[in-house]
């Protein structure tokens, strides 16, 4: 559970894929980038302690299937946007990229 009122790039959502686990977090804006709702997890309202209880209960109260989609997709959204390789991964396209524009302003 990560209820941040505020969350630029939320390392406890990463660390939740990254160990299987079930995520339940708000709709602070670094989450809003991470989190795609009832995909990868269940996103509630920022400063609603109700809201996020639901949203708990929601998870609680849902089927194994349901929880383990949960867990799949977030695993799946950081092994693909946030593991090592990855991050290396888009630095060299960067760097690549910017190397063709050096060459091409040359």
């Amino acid at each position: 559970m990560c209820p941040s009122r505020n969350e630029t790039l939320g390392n406890v959502i990463l660390e939740s894929w990254f160990h299987g686990t079930p995520l339940v977090t708000t709709w602070s804006l670094g989450a809003q980038e991470l989190v795609t709702d009832n995909q990868n997890g269940l996103l509630a309202p920022v400063a609603d302690p109700e809201g996020l209880a639901h949203r708990i209960l929601d998870l609680l109260h849902a089927d194994v299937a349901q929880v383990e989609a949960l867990v799949e997709a977030g695993h799946r959204t950081a092994e693909q946007r946030h593991s090592v390789g990855a991050v290396v991964g888009a630095y060299l396209e960067l760097y690549e990229r910017l190397a063709r524009l050096g060459r091409a302003r040359s």
